[in-house]
């Protein structure tokens, strides 16, 4: 009842002059139909006159400006910026000082359609690319000067571990962005360099200020693993001076961030499932059966094979084909040792010296001795590859990891600018950004199981 009490109220405030008008008038045109003919004149004056003070009286009544501000205002910035932009450009424009949508810049660009966010092991964002191009073809520009990559050395070229021209923008701080336009197009007047797209950052400017201005943020997080709570402040201050020609804008950042990791790993170099290093229960029946099907049918040829000098095979192991198809029939481990029985010494005698191909590698001019090395490994390996039917599935080389990371983030800027003309205006600025990161890695292994291979 109160809510709507209280509107009813402002309605009549807000058309209080208009209702005053209309009253008037609905009296005084009665009145007139009821006089005589000789007294319409007057009543006509009267009637004009009361309007008249009616109008005057809803005139002096002071008016309302209404500036639309914060949220409002940031999107209406970013619809026109779009809708005038002379190729396909999106936009994002911080509402307040100190409001922009997040302390990381490169994840607030990611929030555009069309940009992809890289991030780093910690989960934050380092980086974008625009439309699938990689971040070595984007083109980054603060206040119309190119970002040089913070990242590594430019000398490690595009995509390198060294960097290359991939910009990083987590050292500088959002607090002073004014606006920043994704340019996915390009333009003749543009800077070149921007194969994927451009980027343009937009900060504060002294000049942006009619009054003197201070803020000072304070903030301070905790990490929910280790309990620890880290300060995050920042100071902004901006002044004109010279009848408003002259504006100085500064601002100091200073952030602490601790993230910590953890995982397990549960088999060797992370392949996918436990691995089947050895037989543990001696059980008679398979663990898994090789299907042959799924061999190239073409794959007659000996995985091993020693050349002539007319490159014909002179000596050839078993092919792939005739591995699976024996390993599958075998039904007991004796008939894996029947089948991949191991190279007497006349067999390895025989084996000549000369070129040879293992799989796909082919090595020239090798000597009978490590040819015949190379034969008696092979077969033990075709017959480990048929005695792997019966090894369990168990975990391997289980490891725990554990990663902490600390960083320290300290940027500060000073900046001047003059307004010329209405066309012209010069700055000069100054710029402190440094990023120090201490990361610990630590990696606990239990261990794997040891065991000897026995013949059945």
């Amino acid at each position: 009842m109160k809510k709507t009490v209280h509107t009813t109220r402002a309605r009549v405030r807000l058309t209080s002059g208009t209702a005053l008008g209309l009253v008037a008038l609905f009296a005084f045109s009665t009145l007139a139909h009821a006089q005589t003919a000789e007294t319409s004149n007057s009543t006509t004056a009267g009637q004009t006159q009361s309007l008249s003070d009616a109008k005057k009286k809803a005139a002096s009544e002071d008016s309302t400006l209404v500036i639309v501000t914060g949220v409002r205002a940031s999107q209406r910035s970013s619809i026109d910026r779009k809708k005038h932009a002379k190729t396909a450009t999106d936009s994002i424009v911080a509402e307040d000082i100190g409001q922009f949508p997040d302390k990381n810049v490169d994840e607030a660009i990611s929030r555009i359609a069309g940009v992809s966010l890289d991030r780093g092991d910690n989960g934050e964002g380092q980086g974008f690319s625009i439309r699938g191009q990689g971040m070595e073809t984007t083109l980054v520009d603060v206040d119309g000067m190119s970002t040089l990559n913070t990242n590594g050395g430019i000398a490690g070229g595009a995509g390198s571990a060294d960097g290359g021209r991939g910009a990083d923008l987590r050292e500088l701080p959002a607090d002073m962005v004014k606006s920043i336009d994704v340019i996915k197009g390009s333009t003749a007047a543009m800077t070149e360099g921007g194969l994927g797209g451009s980027v343009h950052i937009e900060t504060r400017t002294g000049l942006d200020f009619k009054k003197p201005f201070f803020q000072l943020t304070v903030d301070e997080q905790m990490n929910s693993i280790s309990k620890q709570w880290t300060p995050e402040w920042s100071a902004v201050f901006a002044r004109r001076f010279f009848g408003g020609r002259l504006g100085m804008t500064g601002n100091i950042n200073y952030s602490e961030t601790q993230t910590n990791a953890d995982a397990q790993q549960p088999q060797t170099s992370g392949n996918a499932g436990p691995s089947r290093n050895a037989d543990f229960d001696q059980s008679p029946d398979k663990t898994f059966t090789y299907d042959p099907s799924i061999a190239d049918p073409s794959a007659t040829d000996g995985n091993f094979r020693v050349l002539n000098a007319s490159g014909s095979p002179v000596y050839s192991s078993a092919s792939p084909i005739d591995i699976l198809t024996k390993s599958a029939a075998a039904t007991s481990k004796a008939d894996c040792y029947a089948d991949f029985p191991a190279l007497t010494s006349a067999q390895l005698a025989a084996v000549p010296s000369g070129n040879n191909v293992l799989g796909t590698v082919a090595t020239a001019g090798v000597s009978q001795s490590n040819n015949s090395k190379a034969a008696q490994l092979e077969q033990a390996n075709e017959l480990q590859t048929c005695l792997n039917q019966w090894n369990d599935y168990a975990p391997s080389l289980v490891r725990y990891f554990s990663k902490r990371a600390f960083e320290r983030r300290v940027a500060a800027q000073l900046r001047f600018d003059y307004k010329v003309n209405d066309d012209l205006t010069l700055y000069a600025t100054g710029n402190i950004r440094n990023r120090t990161v201490d990361n610990r890695d630590d990696t606990l292994n239990l261990g794997s199981p040891a065991y000897n291979q026995g013949n059945v």
